[in-house]
């Protein structure tokens, strides 16, 4: 019994906003007669920092040994939470700009934040009192899963819409 979900960053607005900022810059440098390659750095800047957007991947995988997460190409390779060391688990709602200053790999006043886009999470609380929230697309699906998982296996899981005391 496996659980697994692959997120990506892709929007298209960010390569289209990439593209508009290269081409004003380009056009700048021309006007004031800088020449049309004076802010190579810049511009080489902006497609690197373009690419690895682009790159970005959150992998999640779940089943009765444990918790698997990746957030490429930041994780060189998985990190792996055991049952045993998690206290509690549940899926909650949460507020990406105002827990964690955005989407991609962060730090908050509520732990760790690990998500791609939109807002419903996998809340974990470990037994050493670190706290990771990694995002989702299918809710519905997790929710299901783990309450599968929890039937034939000793999961921690306290509650699929809130944490209880």
């Amino acid at each position: 019994m496996k659980y697994y979900e692959t997120q990506t960053m892709k929007r298209l607005w960010i390569c289209y906003a990439a593209i508009l900022l290269i081409i004003i810059t380009i056009a700048r440098n021309y006007y004031f007669g800088y020449g049309l390659l004076a802010n190579i750095p810049f511009l080489f800047l902006i497609i690197i920092a373009t690419g690895i957007y682009y790159l970005c991947r959150l992998d999640m995988a779940i089943n009765s040994v444990g918790f698997r997460y990746r957030f490429k190409p930041f994780h060189l390779r998985d990190r792996v939470i055991e049952w045993k060391d998690i206290q509690q688990v549940w899926l909650r709602k949460y507020h990406p700009f105002w827990e964690y200053r955005g989407w991609g790999i962060s730090y908050g006043k509520a732990g760790w934040a690990y998500s791609t886009q939109g807002n419903i999470g996998l809340q974990l609380e470990l037994k050493n009192g670190k706290r990771i929230l990694v995002g989702t697309q299918r809710p519905h699906e997790l929710e299901d899963f783990l309450t599968k998982l929890k039937g034939r296996h000793a999961i921690p899981l306290v509650s699929l819409t809130e944490k209880r005391s």
